[in-house]
């Protein structure tokens, strides 16, 4: 998008070749730092993920040996990694949220006229 913009303006003398040139430039600098900081985010809630279910597990063991004080410190670990792991479980909410009203729309004939606003509130709380 920002590379046609960059040829239009180009093409009309709006702007010079080396204007041109830094603008793509900086365009791909930009992409490359977004990019960048995706992959970090995501291997953070990977790594969140792992370190989660290792917690639980620890936690689980602790509970079988009746060990409290081992319990509570996985505990504080598990609350410390749900706070980081926050904006991925709402993610998922809002994806389950959608399915659902999908799979009712599809149930309903695949259209929006079937479906009572009760029907959609519903699907929306499941």
């Amino acid at each position: 998008m920002v590379d046609t913009a960059v040829k239009a303006a180009q093409d009309n003398n709006l702007i010079n070749n080396s204007t041109a040139k830094v603008i793509k430039k900086g365009k791909n600098v930009v992409k490359d730092c977004i990019s960048s900081k995706i992959e970090e985010d995501f291997m953070e809630q990977v790594d969140g993920v792992e370190k989660m279910g290792k917690y639980i597990n620890n936690w689980n063991s602790y509970l079988e040996q009746k060990d409290v004080v081992g319990m509570k410190r996985e505990y504080g670990k598990i609350v410390k990694k749900l706070n980081n792991l926050m904006p991925l479980e709402s993610t998922l909410k809002e994806a389950r949220i959608i399915e659902n009203i999908q799979t009712l729309i599809k149930n309903k004939g695949g259209t929006l006229d079937n479906i009572t606003e009760e029907e959609l509130k519903l699907a929306q709380t499941i």
